[in-house]
């Protein structure tokens, strides 16, 4: 799960390069996570770092990832702080935190630039915002209570696709009883393939992720309920090789 919290506040980072018109985005080959660990209050850290040249660039890259080097700070469920280590560049490079713009950063060297402050979901399209509110619960608690009904429950789970294999049944009712979902999230590194969360028995579709054109389906309300006794499984196809998967339902038990 740590991973994929990772990737959820990291990835609105990326790096316009002036010179070339072109962006370079967190979690592509242009960017790298140096190091990452546990503040002394328990928040998590990053340092990490972009690459300006280009495969389509005459200079090949370096891979120095210098462009610039940056430590991200998880202050609270819904604030990081940016801090500027090292640069050293040949083009103009500005540094991006979803539409904000953190650092404008002409050619040349320079340590310790500065730091900012910001909201976590800030420039996020409305859809990452639904997966923000999802985060925070997460980095407050790491399971999710619908609501307050004793009678309701949540269930997040986590597949590592290298070691496991599809279907995969991820809830089963207690015998005599039915579930009746609520609302479904999925999330994943993938891109390529489908996910699919559905009743075991009968087939009936919960969720389903079309990897390809996103990294993420939420479905915050969701009525759908199964037979008696039946479980909910998760299944994939084609995914990009060693994938995870996060997903998260939202579901009480009926008779």
């Amino acid at each position: 799960m740590s991973e994929l919290i990772d990737n959820l506040i990291l990835r609105p980072l990326k790096i316009y390069i002036v010179n070339t018109g072109r962006w370079h985005h967190a979690l592509s080959e242009y960017f790298k996570i140096l190091e990452s660990g546990t503040n002394p209050d328990g928040t998590k850290y990053w340092i990490v770092g972009f690459e300006d040249l280009d495969i389509l660039d005459p200079v090949q890259p370096d891979w120095d990832y210098n462009q610039p080097k940056i430590r991200v700070d998880q202050l609270d469920q819904n604030t990081i702080k940016i801090t500027g280590l090292s640069y050293s560049a040949r083009f103009h490079n500005m540094l991006y935190y979803g539409n904000h713009l953190i650092f404008d950063l002409p050619p040349g060297e320079r340590t310790n630039f500065g730091e900012k402050t910001i909201p976590i979901v800030l420039g996020m399209t409305a859809l990452e915002a639904v997966e923000k509110l999802v985060l925070q619960r997460l980095l407050v608690s790491q399971v999710i209570n619908v609501d307050t009904l004793e009678t309701e429950d949540s269930l997040p789970g986590e597949i590592d696709t290298s070691t496991e294999t599809p279907p995969k049944t991820i809830l089963t009712p207690p015998s005599g009883m039915r579930i009746s979902t609520r609302g479904a999230y999925i999330f994943t590194d993938s891109s390529a393939g489908e996910i699919e969360i559905r009743y075991k028995n009968t087939g009936k579709k919960i969720a389903k992720l079309y990897c390809s054109k996103f990294y993420s389906a939420t479905l915050p309300i969701i009525h759908t309920k199964g037979e008696t006794d039946e479980p909910i499984e998760i299944t994939w196809d084609d995914l990009s090789p060693g994938s995870k998967i996060f997903y998260l339902i939202a579901y009480k038990l009926t008779t």
